[in-house]
């Protein structure tokens, strides 16, 4: 049955109404210290930059290209756009692959398996943030999918070949663990594929080598920097931690939901146990499945007991029990599970995108509990405040620092800045401090110093220095008179939200 067998109407319907709900909820926020960097970089883009390959930093620069001319150069929902686009295409193709799974016909079957899909918050309540992770989403749901339909017809057609291609390509040039998902598709396409194996083979093979060739010759350029912090640098805390662990699956209980990561739990178990009954439609969906599910897990859900993790890791283990629980779903089996999952997914996902807009934690510590909230605690108020920084150098009052170089204390309060006085970039060269050869290839030098890092250099212009609430150590530079120029206090509601520091140095 081909993906066609879905109901295209609710198929489109699904993915629009993705696409505008990231759309309205994202262009209402200010950006994330990550999102503000990435558009930093994306106003000069590379071969690659300090933690990832390229691709997020090319999408952003290239939409912004496209349209930045109509909205602005620094506008929320146009650097978030890429972010949008693949959440919706996310949606696309995961409803084609249950219509091709499962035949699924018929709008209220469609709309359910978009249901499950869609309530995996996990994933689409952060969808509207522009970072790595949402291409590398797009580019696994494309390989996913084009693997499928080889290992199903058992031909590696036209359509099939370009998807496993630019999915390959697209992961590589996302995250270097999209080297994952590539290899997921082979094996899938290894024990399935037929006398499709070596022309699919060949489609992911040369995807992998167009998306890995940037990131490489950057890394080459600038002694491994970005490989060397994935592999090395990102994963402190070696040695094995059972609290740690239990932190880990508590995390993943509540971000991809109970029932999504026990249902997952299952399918490995009826795996194992059904191992040698492979034969048929549903068995062969169901070892499909597995075959993209334990790369990851053995991955991601076993890296935690032995060093740091970031929660967002693992989700990519729970979309492909997802997917099965949309097909399942799909033909009225696991009710049970698909109601649970539904349910406390969309209010999750619901509460997460509220909680971005209102100050619920700072509302709940200070007003029921009535105790004092540091506002470092609510991440939501990182999209907060910047603004303000504009509006000051636009006053009078902040007239004399207008011209000014701006240097940020951290790339994250540099980032932020950048993005807050938008077009004026250039007039401004917003810059920090590098610290290492990595950084000074993707900061402008602003000429202020007489050199760069580890140690504070010696200061030769008037600077305006930037720290936050967050990042708040103070300029040290030698030879230097530092003092606060001014404090933005910015607030959610009654609450604090972000206090930003403007200190004025000058060479002494």
């Amino acid at each position: 049955m081909s993906a066609r067998a879905v109901d295209i109407p609710m198929r489109v319907f699904a993915s629009l109404l993705v696409f505008t709900i990231l759309l309205v909820h994202g262009a209402l926020l200010g950006m994330t210290d990550d999102e503000a960097y990435y558009w930093f970089l994306a106003q000069d883009p590379g071969l690659g930059f300090a933690f990832h390959p390229p691709g997020v930093v090319w999408l952003i620069a290239f939409f912004q290209k496209m349209f930045g001319w109509i909205f602005g150069a620094a506008t929320p929902g146009l650097a978030r756009l890429p972010a949008f686009i693949c959440g919706a295409g996310i949606m696309w193709l995961g409803l084609g692959w249950v219509g091709s799974a499962a035949g699924v016909s018929g709008r209220p079957r469609t709309g359910i398996a978009a249901l499950v899909i869609g309530a995996y918050a996990g994933v689409f309540a952060a969808a509207w943030m522009i970072v790595p992770d949402l291409p590398l989403f797009l580019g696994w749901m494309l390989l996913f999918t084009a693997s499928w339909e080889v290992a199903k017809n058992q031909k590696c057609d036209a359509v099939s070949f370009l998807m496993l291609a630019s999915g390959a390509a697209i992961a590589m040039l996302s995250k270097y663990s999209g080297v994952i998902a590539a290899g997921s598709a082979g094996l899938a396409i290894l024990i399935w594929g037929g006398s499709a194996r070596l022309h699919a083979l060949g489609a992911i093979a040369a995807g992998f080598v167009l998306g890995i060739l940037p990131p490489l010759a950057w890394n080459i350029q600038n002694d491994w920097g970005s490989l060397m912090y994935q592999l090395r640098d990102r994963h402190g805390g070696g040695g094995f931690s059972g609290v740690r662990w239990l932190k880990f699956w508590g995390s993943q209980l509540l971000l991809a939901g109970p029932a999504l990561v026990f249902f997952t739990g299952a399918l490995f178990a009826k795996g194992i146990t059904g191992f040698r009954y492979r034969k048929g439609t549903g068995a062969r969906v169901l070892f499909f499945v597995l075959v993209w599910m334990l790369p990851h897990a053995l991955v991601f859900c076993v890296q935690p007991a032995w060093s740091d993790f970031k929660p967002h890791w693992a989700f990519v283990v729970w979309l492909p029990g997802a997917l099965y629980l949309a097909f399942v779903a799909a033909g009225g089996a696991a009710r049970v599970w698909r109601n649970v999952h539904v349910a406390y997914g969309l209010l999750f996902g619901a509460l997460a995108i509220l909680m971005c807009h209102v100050p619920l934690l700072a509302w709940f510590n200070v007003s029921v509990l009535g105790r004092n909230f540091d506002p470092r605690w609510d991440v939501t108020n990182d999209m907060h405040g910047w603004k303000g920084l504009r509006l000051f150098l636009d006053s009078a009052e902040g007239g004399r620092y207008r011209a000014l170089p701006v240097i940020g204390s951290r790339y994250q309060t540099a980032s932020q800045a950048a993005f807050a006085l938008g077009d004026a970039v250039g007039a401004h060269r917003v810059s920090f401090i590098p610290r290492s050869a990595k950084e000074r290839a993707e900061w402008p030098e602003s000429g202020v110093t007489d050199g760069f890092g580890p140690a504070w250099p010696r200061l030769l212009k008037p600077v305006l220095f930037v720290t936050d609430n967050r990042y708040s150590a103070p300029p040290a530079f030698m030879q230097a008179e530092c003092g606060v120029a001014k404090e933005l206090v910015a607030m959610r509601w009654s609450y604090e939200a972000r206090r930003i520091k403007l200190w004025f140095c000058s060479p002494s």
